[in-house]
């Protein structure tokens, strides 16, 4: 079944599956070594040949200037993760490095691409290659340190010498390069058992899932991906729900303007929030929305914050009309429709909430919620209050919490957060480091761009401006909260390669919007 879009027409389906078939799929262990097995059999080459092209990849993510000066040792597995290690080991060494190689023998089973790089491995005549057996004293890891003990494949946690050996790495390695997935770090669910922390992962093909959840704070210190020329007809064919928002998805949504298109072309966006206690957020929503390109941007906001307002966003208007009072007639519905609605910046919980909640029930287009506009739904609970279809909401995690519940982690919450957006039929962006939009289809895209000095008041204002003007401009709500999401982390982080991330401000990310839009269609 088609997933739910605003436009039944050909060319709209037709742009639809373009941006979902190019985006990067997230997929689970089970599919990756599907995939994996497809590649080999298509290609026509033996197991141990990806093995060598992966590692020959990994080898060209590494800062290799830097690895000449360190002491660099490398731990092996004996499964495929080892295999990649010991592959790796003998690739550097013919760059003319010489790291200190560990066989660990963590069982008696020893994958044959993994002997087999072992047996290679070997042939090298020197001394720095070692086994090590299980209760050995552990060695030192000074300097550098590139991880292969285990792979994605883990399907019980880490204990005894093992982890010991874990824990010795964490404690003494500078810096730690692992190979496609922290060792004891599970790919697909929440990880409590020992595993390698603090990496900088060269990861193979796309990111796992639990690579972009909160849980994975401590293990994660960045992560590279790296193409190995995976099987394209193979990944087409496999599903998942997961995907991971690129570069190349963007551009592929952007639309340039035309040449003979006006101000009206490109809707008119009102902000509705404010007390008489904060106006900024409202303002901040609005500069964003016409630096994301609506053509108007109006305001609706307490009478005394008028002129505050006007003060504040000169090319800004003001919504005078007493719209926002019972009842609702048919007339003054329609009326409404000219305007795409971004509610609840700065709004305060406030004696207005009765109105906006029968407001939210009778407007027949969707809207864009964001914090105190969610607080008031909250309080009233979710599940009584009917919200237009293909809304957009925009929680923070403790706004998410109000809404749906609390939850134990991150695999938890999201779970939660599907159930949410697939029972109201809304679009859910749960804000952080990799903002989650979840979909009334049960699809789930995940954010690549953003950093932590965006973490900062206002900023989430803009976000809201951001994807009420894509809104407004007659992208779909699946579209503007992808591209919102997108390129409002892309303006920050524009910023951050500016001036830092100390001391960035929402008011600077607005500026680097439109630098970040015209990269992308220029």
């Amino acid at each position: 079944m088609l997933p739910n879009i605003l436009s039944s027409s050909d060319d709209s389906i037709k742009l639809y599956f373009t941006f979902i078939v190019a985006m990067q799929k997230i997929l689970s262990q089970e599919q990756i070594r599907e995939l994996d097995k497809e590649t080999i059999k298509k290609q026509r080459i033996q197991s141990d040949q990806l093995m060598e092209r992966a590692a020959h990849q990994f080898v060209d993510a590494l800062p290799f200037n830097e690895l000449i000066d360190q002491p660099l040792t490398i731990v092996a597995g004996t499964g495929n993760n080892g295999g990649d290690a010991l592959a790796i080991a003998r690739i550097l060494m013919n760059k003319g490095l010489s790291p200190t190689v560990y066989f660990c023998r963590i069982s008696s089973k020893v994958s044959p691409d993994c002997q087999l790089n072992w047996n290679r491995l070997n042939q090298y005549n020197t001394s720095n290659i070692f086994e090590l057996l299980e209760n050995e004293n552990l060695p030192p890891f000074h300097g550098y340190v590139i991880d292969g003990l285990f792979g994605s494949g883990l399907n019980r946690g880490v204990e005894g010498y093992w982890a010991t050996l874990i824990d010795k790495i964490n404690q003494e390695a500078e810096r730690i390069f692992s190979i496609d997935i922290p060792s004891g770090f599970f790919a697909d669910k929440l990880t409590t058992t020992a595993h390698i922390q603090n990496a900088e992962v060269i990861t193979f093909d796309s990111p796992k899932l639990s690579f972009l959840m909160p849980d994975s704070q401590s293990a994660i210190k960045a992560f590279t991906i790296v193409d190995i020329d995976l099987d394209t007809d193979g990944k087409a064919s496999l599903e998942s729900t997961y995907f991971y928002v690129t570069a190349d998805d963007i551009g592929l949504t952007l639309r340039k303007r035309k040449k003979f298109s006006h101000k009206g072309n490109y809707g008119k966006v009102c902000i509705l929030g404010g007390t008489d206690e904060m106006i900024g957020g409202v303002t901040l929503a609005g500069k964003a929305a016409l630096a994301t390109g609506a053509g108007y941007v109006f305001y609706k906001v307490p009478g005394p914050k008028r002129e505050t307002v006007l003060s504040q966003h000169m090319e800004g208007l003001i919504l005078k009309e007493a719209i926002f009072t019972f009842p609702f007639t048919n007339n003054k519905l329609e009326w409404l429709r000219q305007f795409t609605f971004g509610i609840g910046c700065a709004m305060g919980v406030n004696e207005h909430q009765d109105v906006l909640l029968q407001f939210m029930e009778k407007y027949k287009a969707p809207y864009v919620l964001d914090a105190d506009a969610l607080n008031m739904i909250a309080k009233v609970g979710i599940d009584k209050q009917a919200l237009h279809p293909n809304s957009i909401l925009t929680p923070h995690q403790k706004e998410f919490a109000r809404l749906a519940g609390e939850s134990s982690n991150s695999f938890e919450q999201l779970e939660l957060l599907k159930k949410l957006a697939i029972t109201k039929q809304l679009y859910v962006c749960l804000k952080g480091p990799h903002t989650i939009i979840a979909c009334p289809d049960g699809t789930c895209y995940f954010n690549s761009t953003g950093n932590p000095g965006m973490a900062v008041a206002g900023s989430g204002d803009v976000l809201t401006g951001m994807i009420t003007s894509f809104l407004s401009q007659d992208y779909t709500p699946r579209e503007s909260a992808i591209l919102g999401v997108y390129l409002h982390g892309y303006a920050g982080d524009l910023v951050s390669n500016q001036l830092g991330q100390y001391g960035l401000t929402a008011s600077d990310i607005i500026k680097y919007i439109p630098q970040a839009i015209n990269e992308y269609i220029c």
